[in-house]
């Protein structure tokens, strides 16, 4: 009986056991755990029939014993991700990818735009820093433009695009082409020249405006039968004619003619 019964148990180990362990030994671990257990069941079963005793892994198996504990150990180990093969022998694994790939210097789109800040030649009397023409820059390049007024003028304002802007020194981004001119006015002040009696003056009578500084020479000329007597300035004669004056404040002048009074002799 014990024969025929080990008999039983070696077929069924070579037919379920080593069959599949040696056809899936390495795509199908799991299934093949599965089929080893089952296998070992019916080995079990069949030797508890035959009232053999069997060394199972290290642990003894009995027909006698009340209850059968098995331990199957699993000796499977995760399967490992299989490294794709390399096509061509210059070829290489890489254990990162490249998070950083090289910059082309030479593309132009990694590189800064020039941009041109044309001065126009300014309006009035005055300098400005760069001068009138074109400059060209870099883009982002902060431009500071300075205007310098001549005597006797002041600065105004700057036309950047065509728009004002009052400050002095002005700040021009290069982030596109601008177009840029400064404007200056004079410091001007009003002479305000009458007559009395019979008479014109040069300048003529009348409001005249001039710019701060302007040296005049002041000229009044009497009506026939008249004579130029004085000039009155700020309530002040002055009997100089031409006069001579300069324009540094607004100013009223007023030239007076008097009769010619001929001698009169008795008959």
């Amino acid at each position: 009986m014990n024969s025929y019964c080990y008999s039983i148990i070696s077929f069924l180990y070579n037919l379920v056991i080593k069959k599949r362990l040696h056809l899936r030994k390495v795509n199908y671990r799991k299934r093949a755990g599965v089929s080893t257990a089952v296998a070992v069941t019916i080995i079990v079963v069949a030797a508890s029939l035959a009232g053999a005793t069997l060394m199972l892994n290290g642990d003894l198996l009995a027909s006698k014993d009340v209850q059968i504990s098995v331990r199957i150990v699993n000796n499977t180990t995760p399967s490992k991700t299989k490294t794709p093969p390399i096509t061509n022998k210059n070829d290489s694994l890489r254990d990162e990818p490249d998070q950083h790939p090289p910059v082309d210097v030479d593309d132009g789109k990694n590189q800064l735009s020039n941009f041109t800040l044309t001065v126009v030649a300014p309006e009035g009397s005055g300098s400005n820093t760069p001068g009138t023409g074109n400059h060209a820059y870099i883009q982002g390049t902060i431009v500071q433009a300075e205007a310098t007024p001549d005597p006797n003028w002041v600065f105004s304002h700057w036309l950047l695009d065509g728009s004002k802007e009052y400050s002095n020194p002005v700040t021009i981004v290069m982030n596109i082409t601008h177009y840029l001119k400064p404007v200056f006015t004079a410091i001007l002040y009003n002479l305000t020249i009458g007559v009395d009696g019979s008479g014109s003056t040069t300048p003529a009578s009348g409001t005249h405006t001039y710019i701060n500084g302007t040296r005049l020479f002041l000229n009044a000329t009497a009506s026939k039968g008249w004579k130029f007597n004085f000039w009155t300035l700020d309530d002040k004669p002055y009997a100089d004619n031409p006069m001579s004056l300069i324009m540094t404040r607004d100013y009223e002048l007023s030239a007076t003619f008097t009769p010619i009074v001929l001698p009169s002799f008795p008959p």
